[in-house]
């Protein structure tokens, strides 16, 4: 069972890092797809210390992923926030806020690092030998930063498109919202066993499907052709999938299977996407 839940943090960092990638190559100079790179990038923090976490064998190594997960649990909520905040082009009017946000992000980071006030401890509970055991702060961060932040940018979001006459924008804001819900949704089922509600993050898996949604909303409202970005964002998808595939593989001939696969899905997924840009 551990084993399943270990898995799940690897794909979703694998996952993050990927489409994080995808979309600062489409266009790196642009302030939201920056943003959602950082977005992205403290996924995959917390997705691969959440794999590492699983697998620890040892007190000190458990609490040190933990920690460095959790980390990149605290950036997610404000890089969302600033993510939102730069589609919508209101960076200069929550310039401010944004600064704030910061500030509190990187304290709250530090204090996790150097103290107890955040994780205090890491227990046994159900069959995990090593979960967290929540500090005074951490609640709060629950509360203000990943409920409410997420919240709030959301609100921004619906807010700022609910009477935009662009059919595209709001289609890409609903991408947003159900992306949140169901990334979002997943990722909080790991808060339950923190506080003794003996209900296991079945569903983080969820997070990477959140992830997808982000990416193909943040892709395919930016002038390119809808026939390209839906080629290669599924090539993409085909390429992660293997790749995941050969890194969970726990045999040599495995290992060669997958890839052999990854090679000729890299070659014929590049050919495509070659294909349908000169087709266009």
């Amino acid at each position: 069972m551990i084993e399943l839940f270990s898995n799940s943090g690897f794909i979703n960092g694998v996952i993050a890092v990927s489409i994080g990638f995808l979309v600062l190559v489409r266009n790196s100079k642009s302030v939201a797809n920056r943003a959602f790179g950082m977005l992205a990038l403290s996924i995959s923090l917390w997705g691969f210390g959440y794999w590492q976490w699983l697998v620890s064998n040892s007190h000190a190594s458990a609490l040190f992923w933990v920690k460095l997960l959790t980390v990149g649990s605290t950036f997610i909520p404000f890089f969302f926030f600033y993510w939102i905040i730069s589609l919508i082009d209101a960076n200069k009017k929550y310039k401010k806020i944004i600064f704030v946000l910061f500030f509190i992000t990187v304290a709250l980071s530090v204090m996790l690092l150097i103290t107890n006030l955040v994780v205090k401890e890491v227990g046994s509970k159900l069959e995990f030998p090593f979960w967290p055991i929540p500090g005074i702060l951490y609640l709060p961060y629950i509360i203000f930063l990943y409920s409410g932040l997420i919240s709030w940018a959301l609100g921004i979001l619906i807010k700022n498109y609910i009477y935009d006459l662009d059919e595209k924008r709001k289609s890409q804001a609903r991408y947003i919202f159900w992306g949140s819900l169901i990334g979002f949704g997943g990722g909080a089922t790991n808060f339950f066993l923190w506080y003794n509600v003996f209900i296991p993050p079945y569903v983080n898996f969820f997070v990477s499907i959140g992830l997808l949604l982000f990416g193909y909303a943040a892709t395919k409202y930016q002038l390119f052709d809808t026939k390209v970005i839906a080629t290669e964002f599924f090539a993409y998808l085909i390429w992660i999938t293997v790749l995941v595939r050969l890194l969970l593989a726990t045999t040599l001939k495995d290992r060669l299977i997958e890839a052999f696969i990854l090679i000729l899905v890299s070659i014929f997924g590049y050919l495509l996407i070659r294909s349908t840009r000169q087709e266009v």
